[in-house]
């Protein structure tokens, strides 16, 4: 990791990526009843959550104002369904520990293909939180993306999964069935209710009375 960054600092802060990466190291504990609780009142039809003082919904500015992705430009998605130039032995690597160790070089510049194998992983595990718990290379095109274009808009590709993951949530609930363990971004989501609804969340206790 200390590679990495000593390595491609510059590289990220001119891919808006720097903060991003940065607030990947923070410990933002999943507060899965909150965020479960949260999808009760969002919408399908409506793609916002129905509270009692309308309609919110996260934006492309609120993912640019708190991790500062770049979400200007055009997505082609049929662009990101390309092969990746190489394969990487992610299954069988035995976790993330050993994704690292497999794909670590010892030279002291860094190539490309170590620096996708690390944004790889980091898309996979830290951004949009995948399904397996074990190495994949789902986003390994992403990532060759990434890396060779600075000006791509990984905060509206972000978004969008975030508001699948709110949709497949809502669903669930809509239907009662048993709501699967939440693999997204729900990050994203957690630090846009402590933004915008800090204050419901969390009342201050000597400011209320009984009744209410």
């Amino acid at each position: 990791m200390i590679k990495v960054v000593a390595k491609k600092r510059t590289d990220w802060e001119l891919g808006h990526l720097d903060h991003c990466i940065s607030l990947s190291l923070s410990d933002i504990k999943k507060n899965e009843p909150m965020l479960r609780a949260t999808c009760f009142f969002w919408s399908n039809t409506y793609n916002a959550f129905v509270f009692r003082q309308g309609l919110m919904f996260p934006t492309l500015a609120d993912v640019h104002m708190l991790i500062c992705l770049n979400i200007a430009g055009h997505i082609n998605p049929f662009s990101l369904l390309v092969k990746p130039s190489f394969k990487l032995d992610s299954i069988r690597t035995g976790g993330w520990s050993q994704y690292i160790i497999s794909h670590k070089t010892d030279n002291k510049c860094m190539s490309d293909k170590e620096h996708t194998t690390f944004l790889n992983m980091w898309l996979d595990r830290y951004v949009f939180c995948g399904h397996a718990c074990s190495p994949t290379s789902n986003y390994l095109s992403l990532a060759e993306k990434v890396l060779g274009n600075s000006k791509i808009s990984l905060g509206k590709i972000l978004l969008g999964a975030l508001y699948n993951l709110l949709n497949r949530v809502s669903q669930h609930l809509m239907q009662n069935d048993t709501v699967p363990t939440i693999t997204g971004p729900w990050w994203l989501l957690h630090l846009w209710l402590n933004l915008y609804l800090h204050n419901l969340a969390a009342p201050e206790l000597n400011n209320l009375s009984f009744p209410p």
